[in-house]
């Protein structure tokens, strides 16, 4: 498969694909990349996901600080840990939530700095905390799509159960595998993503590091569906609790070969028409689409985008150049959403200008 995420100065279409399987547990529900890539190769300079230059993930981080408000009220802790901090678009909004906030990242590594009196941020890895650098045992801790890309789940969480204060709340938003081979988007297994939470797996996995579930519930306007958990450290034996039976492999199997599929019959389709074409989003997940697609996307003339940090750039395996958006070319254009996660949005923009046909690969937005 593909690199993703990684906008490249020059077109590349050969040297960054990487032998990949997915390993699934029939017994809790989990699935786990069977090959590790070595984190110079995930994250090089060409990896420029932040969370405030995309409105699906600011949106995402929104979601969670709502729900935070849902279930806390006007509660302020005393010491809140995010673990996967990025740009700090979610630590600044919860910083009138507590009396201290510590983020952590490794887009940071050797840039520790202090934003105010209260709200301080390392370059670290979970497994590099002590509790040297906070005021207090955090007593609750964040997280947004940051565990999918951590190789040795169990023993983070079980680390950052020991730094935590008793009864410390945990919030922790992941992509849902349900969810993914319900609406057979396959193209979100990527390298970068090593774990794929079920609704079976996470529960097993809070029970299994001593805390006790709370809740759970979807965000689906967020890759289609993502899962967020709520639960506490507790020392009380926790219950187990009654999940939804593991999804059933040969399912997952099916579901993916009827993607691929569809991805095909759709290339052969729009290419059968001979229209120059225009595709609409350069979105991180592009490359996946194309190699199970089994093509670069040549017969696309152009990418638009709005990021002015992607333009002039090209992903990974994918023949078309990054463009700004020209609301002047699109009138009785062919036009492709190359950002599937973005349809909905991208629609709505888009039929204000008229164009002559719009394509869309997925069946459901």
């Amino acid at each position: 498969m593909p690199l993703t995420g990684l906008y490249l100065d020059k077109r590349n279409l050969k040297d960054d694909l990487y032998d990949q399987a997915l390993n699934y547990c029939n017994n809790c529900g989990h699935g786990q990349l069977k090959n590790v890539l070595h984190q110079n190769i995930l994250y090089d300079n060409s990896y420029t996901h932040r969370t405030s230059a995309s409105n699906m993930a600011k949106d995402g981080n929104d979601f969670l600080l709502r729900t935070i408000d849902d279930v806390v009220g006007n509660k302020v802790f005393n010491q809140i840990l995010e673990v996967g901090c990025n740009d700090l678009y979610l630590i600044n909004k919860l910083s009138n939530k507590a009396k201290n906030l510590v983020g952590i990242d490794p887009i940071w590594k050797e840039k520790d700095f202090v934003i105010s009196d209260k709200v301080s941020i390392f370059g670290k890895f979970i497994n590099e905390l002590d509790q040297s650098i906070f005021n207090e045992s955090p007593d609750l801790i964040v997280s947004s799509h940051t565990f999918e890309h951590i190789n040795g789940i169990y023993e983070e969480f079980v680390k950052l159960v020991d730094l935590a204060a008793d009864e410390c709340l945990f919030f922790i938003e992941v992509p849902s595998l349900e969810m993914l081979v319900k609406t057979r988007r396959y193209d979100q297994i990527t390298h970068q993503h090593l774990q794929y939470f079920s609704n079976s797996s996470m529960l097993s996995l809070i029970e299994r590091i001593g805390c006790e579930f709370i809740g759970n519930k979807y965000n689906y306007s967020y890759w289609g569906g993502t899962s967020l958990y709520w639960f506490k450290k507790s020392s009380k034996n926790t219950k187990k609790q009654n999940t939804k039976a593991p999804l059933i492999k040969k399912i997952i199997t099916d579901n993916f070969e009827i993607f691929k599929e569809a991805l095909k019959v759709s290339a052969h389709q729009i290419q059968a028409l001979d229209e120059p074409i225009i595709g609409l989003g350069a979105a991180q997940m592009l490359p996946q689409i194309a190699y199970h697609m089994e093509s670069n996307l040549e017969f696309v003339s152009k990418i638009y985008d709005d990021n002015d940090d992607r333009i002039g750039k090209y992903l990974s395996c994918v023949y078309p150049k990054i463009e700004k958006f020209s609301e002047n070319d699109i009138l009785d254009s062919i036009i492709m959403i190359t950002a599937l996660d973005s349809s909905r949005v991208l629609l709505k923009k888009i039929l204000a200008y008229k164009p002559r046909r719009i394509y869309t690969l997925v069946n459901i937005i």
